[in-house]
């Protein structure tokens, strides 16, 4: 989350009106049944065989029938919600890299496999060999149990290891948990396929009638109350806070499941399921929020971007009017004096001691190297500027630099070697001011007893060119190797050779123009390889 004052009012939060709204839902349908709403379907079962006369036998097995209808339906609508959400999640994993969701999208959408098959196995649209009264309460209470189950192991992994998650191989870590609860998913679905009988999970003339339902209930008060507040103090956003409101139905659902429900289709039976797709619903709306959240941000970082690259433009303007005023305006004195000291060595100066001459040697010296300063700041303050990107032929270019250095490459006896490097989308002159400054200073830096020999790279590593640039020279010290693409930093005496320091910053900023990076690696006495990666595509 952005936290500027611009965005400090989208912070992340679930609104108080569907907090609200989930606990109303929790608790109206209870009330509405302890005043005058009956939500229970009948049953045949529940009438007497003297009624059966005066009563259509049609009408009574539709009766029998609409409870199986109400039950798909709702049962379906939450499957489907958790589907959907755990789709969602994935794609907010993807354009995120943050790794709560996925996997609570894995616990919400094998939970939602669980109850698809407690569902279609109701239906009886698909069979088991022990289908009989016991198998709609047993699927139930087994998908309840491992629904609460895995979102508690999920929720838990995440506060846990999900540092470790981010660090080691997490696209992997999580094609792991996706294989390992879809097995333990298979094994519970496959085991009631094919189990000969199951259990008895309720007892209609107990007070619990479903004691089985106690588990999951204090699951997820255990996640209302612990595990999720620990979860979003560490991932304040609006999905783990839906989350957490989605435990209210869920708690709902097992209370009347476990003290409620006597039969099947009876009121608690179908208030139950309609809360459990609603505790399905919340953390779709949450994550859906997220989503809005996601695109509010996005647009206020465009604004503030569009916003600071004005700034940003208007100060570059301003200081490149600058480094022109201050370049044009200090040229002219240093020329004065310049001349002067010229002027000055040409007369006679047989009356000056050996001293004053060399002051006066020293004032002309001083003042050449000062304009060259002054002239590579201002060439500094101009690269990138009116750049075009283009097609670039590295080899051309080197042909170009060869030819302007000819002079300095015969004096030298400079070989330079080079095999079919690439066409790269860049700026054509500072590409060119990039090779020229590297193979001008692999010549002044040359060994004062061996030719300089510089051998010229590529290769095409991760979507981007990497070139190095080898030379037989002196060498770099390792503790000067990040200094040298300082602007004026100059790691020889002045004594030493010509040159103001701006060269490797000129190559730093050029690099920079075209979103790469530049090192170099060294041994003194031995030579010195630079680096430099073009990371510019074509627009």
């Amino acid at each position: 989350m952005l936290k500027t004052e611009e965005t400090s009012k989208y912070i992340a939060k679930l609104p108080r009106g569907i907090i609200g709204a989930t606990i109303f839902v929790s608790i109206a349908p209870l009330i509405m049944q302890l005043t005058f709403f009956n939500f229970g379907n009948p049953s045949i079962h529940h009438i007497e065989d003297s009624l059966l006369d005066n009563v259509s036998v049609r009408s009574l097995i539709f009766e029998e029938y609409i409870g199986f209808f109400v039950h798909l339906i709702l049962e379906w609508s939450g499957v489907t919600i958790a589907l959907s959400t755990a789709a969602l999640s994935f794609i907010q994993y993807k354009m995120t890299g943050n790794t709560t969701a996925p996997i609570i999208g894995i616990v919400l959408f094998f939970a939602g496999c669980m109850d698809a098959f407690h569902t279609l196995a109701a239906a009886n649209i698909i069979e088991s060999i022990a289908f009989n009264d016991n198998f709609i309460p047993f699927t139930w209470t087994l998908s309840r149990i491992f629904n609460s189950t895995i979102l508690l192991l999920g929720i838990a992994l995440v506060i846990n290891y999900n540092d470790v998650i981010l660090k080691y191989r997490k696209n992997h870590i999580m094609w792991v948990i996706c294989f390992i609860v879809f097995i333990i998913t298979y094994g519970i679905v496959h085991y009631c396929a094919v189990a000969t009988a199951l259990p008895n999970t309720y007892y209609p003339n107990f007070w619990i009638s479903r004691p089985y339902d106690i588990i999951p209930l204090v699951l997820y008060v255990i996640l209302f109350t612990i595990l999720i507040p620990t979860l979003k103090r560490k991932d304040p956003g609006v999905f783990v806070e839906a989350l957490l409101w989605s435990m209210l139905p869920a708690i709902a659902t097992q209370i009347h499941m476990a003290v409620g429900s006597d039969r099947l289709f009876d009121e608690h039976f179908n208030i139950a399921h309609f809360l459990k797709s609603i505790s399905y619903v919340i953390p779709f709306i949450g994550i859906i929020m997220d989503y809005m959240y996601m695109y509010q941000l996005d647009h206020i970082r465009i604004e503030e971007m569009e916003k600071a690259q004005k700034v940003l433009q208007g100060k570059n303007k301003e200081l490149e009017q600058f480094a022109f005023i201050t370049s044009h305006d200090l040229q002219e004195p240093l020329r004065t004096i310049s001349s002067f000291s010229d002027l000055l060595q040409e007369q006679d100066l047989s009356q000056l001691d050996k001293e004053s001459k060399k002051f006066i040697y020293y004032i002309g010296q001083a003042s050449k190297r000062m304009s060259m300063l002054i002239h590579g700041l201002l060439e500094y303050s101009r690269l990138g500027k009116n750049r075009e990107l283009k097609r670039v032929n590295i080899n051309e270019i080197l042909g170009h630099v060869q030819d302007d250095m000819q002079v300095v490459i015969e004096e030298t006896n400079t070989i330079i070697e080079y095999v079919d490097l690439p066409v790269v989308y860049g700026y054509p002159l500072e590409l060119r001011l990039l090779f020229q400054n590297l193979i001008s200073n692999a010549i002044k830096f040359r060994k004062p007893t061996e030719a300089p020999f510089i051998k010229i790279s590529s290769a095409h590593i991760d979507g981007e060119w990497m070139f190095g640039i080898q030379d037989n020279g002196i060498g770099i010290d390792e503790k000067f190797r990040q200094k040298i693409f300082i602007i004026f930093q100059r790691l020889t005496s002045k004594s030493d050779g010509e040159g103001t320091g701006i060269g490797l910053a000129h190559c730093q900023k050029i690099i920079d123009l075209h979103h790469g990076q530049i090192w170099v690696e060294s041994e003194v006495g031995v030579g010195s390889t630079f680096y430099f990666t073009i990371n510019t595509e074509e627009e």
